[in-house]
């Protein structure tokens, strides 16, 4: 099964994918966020044969949903129109782990765009339970 990986952000929403098979996320595509992010995302649904859409939830350090969780709620709404399935990854600690890596890579990070690295990282973190 094709998945998904999504970072939300009000300025930019990174986007990786994956699969059940190799169980491998890989990071795709940074969209600046606007009126036609939906509409991209989609394409990116069809053109992939995407079958569920795994969303980060950032929750705080003791799991509290604060107002950053009550816009990607939004978003997942809106998400919920392209007819797929939707899944909600917590995402602590994940800005963490790209700034870690990016710092590990040293100058190879150059090309790696942080929100696809983070979008990668939540659909990876789904897909290590599966």
């Amino acid at each position: 099964m094709n998945l998904l990986g999504i970072d939300y952000g009000t300025k930019r929403v990174g986007i990786a994918i994956g699969d059940t098979e190799s169980r491998v996320a890989v990071p795709y595509d940074v969209l600046e966020f606007g009126s036609s992010t939906l509409a991209s995302i989609s394409e990116i649904v069809q053109r992939e044969s995407i079958e569920a859409i795994v969303v980060g939830v950032p929750k705080t350090l003791h799991g509290e949903e604060g107002r950053s969780c009550e816009l990607v709620r939004q978003f997942v709404k809106e998400l919920k129109s392209l007819g797929v399935k939707i899944i909600l990854e917590d995402e602590r600690l994940t800005t963490v782990e790209v700034e870690r890596a990016m710092k590990t890579y040293g100058k190879a990070k150059r090309g790696i765009q942080k929100d696809s690295a983070a979008a990668a990282i939540i659909l990876q973190s789904h897909l290590d339970k599966l």
